[in-house]
Order: C-alpha cells, then structure tokens, then sequence
C-alpha cells in the first residue's frame, strides 16, 4: 500500500507541470493572434482567419477550464497532463491545417508535446504522445489548405519559409529552455526532499532502536520489580517473622542487583558501535544466571558464529522471550527451559522450548502482533518487542506448540560471515 508521501509527492510534481501548461498555453494563444495579426495585416498574406480564430478561441477555452481545474484539491494525473498534451497536438494539427499544413515552416512545433511528455511523463505517454505527433505530421502531408504563393516579395515563397523557420526556432528554443530549466528545479526539489527523507528515515530508525530497546529493559524489570513486590508484601503482612523477613530481603537485594546490572549494561551499550556485542552465548548464560528460579539446558553449537553486528538487539529480543518461556514454565508448575542455537546454511537458528500450557488457536493468530499477556502481572509486550526487534534486523519468530506440551519458540537471523544482517 502506498504511503501518503508516496501519493502526494508525484501529485505535487504533476501539479506543477500542468500549471506550466496553463501558463504556457496562455502564452501560446496571445502569439498565435499576434502572429494571425502580423501575418495578415502586416506581411498581407492571405489565410482562413476565420476558422484559425475560432481553433484559437477554443484553444483558450479549454485553458479557462484547466485553470478551473487546478483550483481543485483532487490529485493531477500524469494521464491528466497527456491528455492536455494530446489536445494541444490536436489544436496546433488543426492551425497547421488552415495554413499550409507540413509545408508552414511552424511544423517543427509537433516537438514541443512529443519533448514536454518525455520530461515529464511515464514511457506509456511518451509513446502515445510521439505516435499522435508522427500521425499528425504524416496526415498534413497530403490535407492542408495551402498558403497563397508571395511571389517576389520577401525574396520568394523560399526566403518567406526560411524566416518562418527562424521564428520557429527561436520559439522552440525559448519553450525547450523554459521547461528544461523548470525540469532541472523539479528535480533539485526532489533531490532536496530526498536527502531531508533519508536523514528523517535516518533518525526515525535510531530512535525506534532506542525505543525498542528502552521498551525492552522495561519489560525485562517487570518480572524482577513484581518479584519485589509480592516479597515487600510478605514482609509487611509477617514483620516478626524473621527468617522470612531475611530471606526475603536477600532477594530483594538480588533483584535490585538484577535491575542495576541491566541498566549497566545499557549504559555501556550507548557508547559502543553496533559490532562491538557480547557473544551470543555469553548473552544467554548471563539470563540464565539472573533466572536461578528455572532450570536451563543449554545445547549451543555456535562455536562457528561469527560476531554479529546487531548484537543487542537479538539478544534483547531473545531474552524477552527466554523470560516469558521461563514465566510460561513456572505457571504450569515446573521449572525447565530448554535452548538449543546453531548456524545452519548462513542462517543463526536459536530454538526456546517452554513446559507451559502452550497456547491457544486465538493467541497464536494475536501472538507477536498484539500486546496481550497470559500473566497477572504480565505487560503483554514481550512478544511484540521481539516481534519488531527481529523484523528490523530481518530475522523471523515463529512459535507452535509442543507435542506432550509446551511451546516452541523459533527465532531465525540471516547472517553474512562477516557477522552482519543479510
């Protein structure tokens, strides 16, 4: 689906041009009356006036509802501008018609659609706007009304063509420079917009990286802070029970511990480059020591893993989903997390094996997509953040449920061997 700069950008291009158009079709038709006017009453060379004026008048009639049109907000198609190019071919076919047809030295002007559409159009109307233009030449060939003959004046019938092709020219010249320029503007404009939208593009993608990964250390402090709390909770409801006011206050302190080693370790992320991540396997033994309420087996043949460039990222999507296969495991009263890493084929496959219910028809549509949680205390945003974190480094998550119970949690990362993302 096109984003609404992706619309709204060619609309503002094509609005440009067929206000160019506009414009120089009102240019247009002021010159054709001067020259109607220079060449009959000035130069006294006979032609159907008449019929000129009234293809003339209806030339501008056509432009009065053009500039009507671009009052409108409706978007300007580049089908649009070759229709108003077709018309202008058609109105110069008919002028052309009354006043010598391919022998009138102006004929050159058929360039002017056939270069406007190739400027500005898609090849479908560069193609259409040439075979009008070669139609129209090659039908004045043998049907026009011809030009009453000079005789001696202005040197002959030859030196009267060779002046109108001087004017021709500089006409041409002048519209082709014109248009050429605005084009050259046009495309500086959009260069202009396209450097601001990588440098948009640019911080937007920091900033979600950021984002995703300040969302990350919030989920992961979840479960240590529900742990605090459901301990301070003890403590108030049996303050003379001493040994469990200690015990529980040990832990406290170990989840203090847990939250500050976190934060210390996003601190130290801040100032690294992105190639400078631990290790994928010393990022999951770091989990497993600040989950000692789960048992962890560990089955890791990563002996060939290269450094990864976004090493954080994947291990902050990994150990979402490590807590809420831990979580998931403890609900259902056991204590096992099975995981299993290899590389396979240029592919980083790390498998979370889980002893919990699973998950249903419903959550497994919803699960990655939307924030919904299981726990009591839960976010819902485990899964998403991991969701999005791989999708940004161009890995994938899928999930299925075990047979004998549990979940699977499949996690695949395209790796170049030199550690960065495909």
């Amino acid at each position: 689906m096109q984003s609404r700069n992706d619309v709204e950008m060619p609309d503002r291009s094509h609005r440009r041009v067929l206000e160019g158009l506009f414009w120089l079709r009102n240019v247009a038709v002021v010159a054709q009356l001067v020259v109607l006017v220079l060449v009959v009453a000035g130069l006294k060379i006979q032609l159907e006036t008449l019929p000129i004026v009234v293809v003339i008048g209806l030339l501008w009639a056509w432009n009065l509802l053009v500039g009507y049109r671009l009052g409108w907000a409706a978007p300007v198609t580049a089908a649009e501008i070759a229709a108003n190019l077709a018309i202008d071919t058609l109105a110069l076919t008919a002028l052309l018609y009354w006043s010598g047809g391919s022998t009138n030295p102006f004929v050159s002007l058929f360039l002017v659609p056939v270069a406007l559409a190739a400027a500005f159009l898609p090849v479908r109307y560069i193609a259409l706007a040439l075979l009008l233009a070669v139609a129209c030449y090659s039908w004045l060939l043998w049907h026009y009304v011809p030009l009453a003959p000079v005789g001696s004046r202005f040197g002959g019938d030859f030196n009267l063509h060779v002046w109108g092709m001087w004017a021709s020219f500089i006409l041409s010249a002048v519209i082709a420079a014109v248009f050429v320029r605005q084009l050259a503007q046009a495309r500086e404009r959009r260069e202009r917009e396209l450097a601001r939208m990588r440098e948009t593009l640019l911080r937007n993608e920091q900033i979600v990286a950021a984002g995703a990964l300040a969302a990350g250390v919030a989920h992961e402090m979840n479960t240590p802070l529900s742990t605090i709390g459901l301990l301070a909770r003890e403590i108030v409801e049996a303050p003379d029970d001493a040994g469990r006011v200690v015990e529980d206050g040990e832990e406290i302190l170990r989840q203090i511990d847990r939250c500050k080693q976190r934060l210390q370790r996003l601190q130290q992320r801040a100032g690294k480059a992105a190639g400078e991540g631990a290790a994928l396997i010393e990022a999951l033994r770091d989990w497993a020591a600040m989950r000692p309420d789960v048992e962890v087996h560990f089955d890791l043949a990563l002996d060939d893993l290269p450094e990864l460039a976004d090493m954080d990222s994947l291990a902050m999507a990994l150990v979402n989903l490590l807590d809420n296969a831990a979580d998931a495991s403890l609900a259902a009263g056991r204590q096992r997390v099975d995981v299993r890493a290899r590389c396979e084929g240029g592919v980083l496959i790390v498998e979370i094996d889980d002893q919990g219910r699973g998950l249903s028809v419903e959550q497994m549509k919803r699960a990655g997509r939307e924030a919904f949680s299981s726990k009591e205390a839960g976010l819902g945003l485990g899964l998403v953040l991991s969701h999005a974190t791989l999708e940004r480094i161009g890995g994938s998550l899928t999930m299925m449920n075990r047979q004998g119970g549990g979940l699977r949690t499949r996690v695949m990362v395209p790796i170049a061997e030199n550690g960065d993302v495909r």
